[in-house]
């Protein structure tokens, strides 16, 4: 799968895959131990306690239980566990996450999953994902279809600063920020957005209000 960064490879396709395989387990490869520790991102229920349904695995922190079905993990641990159990019993999917930063760790996890899939294991999924790197030869290792997402583009507002509107030394850009935030609200008519630099705190509403009687 390749689809650029923040798509959603990391949030959607561990659940999806947990969805499709409800009486199994379902492995998140990642290439280091801070991407492995922050899985509850990927939990379908938001919000849900590490250790429950999702938790992770990484050297000398098990954040796991009997419940847990989708276990982030390193590539490193993967290789413990293989060894341990070669046929990777009760696991329905392997997902290595961020393919393209390639390690020793990486590519041998992938050819001994590939390994137990092809000898042992016909109904072990395996799915390798990447923003950036080419997925054709992997699609052509593992024999598997190609799945590309173009992700979104969002519009971008430009707006070049006249010279009286530059914000002086005393002022700051924080305060000029806030300020023409609201000014923005005030010409749509609108009240302050969640986005408004001034609206998480008290008093933005009465920031916006005499911007828009001006």
């Amino acid at each position: 799968m390749r689809a650029p960064t923040g798509a959603g490879k990391t949030t959607r396709v561990p659940a999806a895959l947990l969805d499709s395989a409800p009486d199994g387990q379902v492995w998140l490869l990642e290439p280091c131990r801070v991407a492995a520790r922050r899985p509850r991102g990927a939990s379908p229920a938001s919000g849900a306690a590490l250790g429950g349904e999702v938790g992770y695995r990484v050297r000398f922190d098990d954040r796991t239980s009997r419940a847990t079905r989708l276990i982030a993990m390193t590539e490193g641990v993967f290789l413990r566990r293989v060894q341990q159990d070669p046929f990777l019993e009760g696991v329905r999917a392997v997902v290595f996450d961020e393919f393209h930063e390639r390690g020793l760790d990486a590519d041998l996890a992938l050819a001994l999953a590939r390994r137990v899939q092809r000898e042992a294991r016909d109904d072990l999924r395996l799915v390798v994902m990447s923003a950036t790197l080419d997925p054709a030869p992997l699609a052509r290792f593992l024999d598997a279809p190609l799945v590309e997402s173009a992700g979104r583009l969002h519009p971008v507002e430009v707006r070049w600063l006249e010279p009286h509107e530059r914000p002086s030394a005393a002022r700051g850009w924080k305060s000029w920020c806030a300020a023409g935030c609201c000014a923005r609200c005030a010409s749509r008519r609108a009240t302050c957005s969640p986005s408004c630099p001034v609206s998480a705190r008290s008093g933005a509403r009465a920031t916006c209000w005499p911007a828009r009687a001006r």
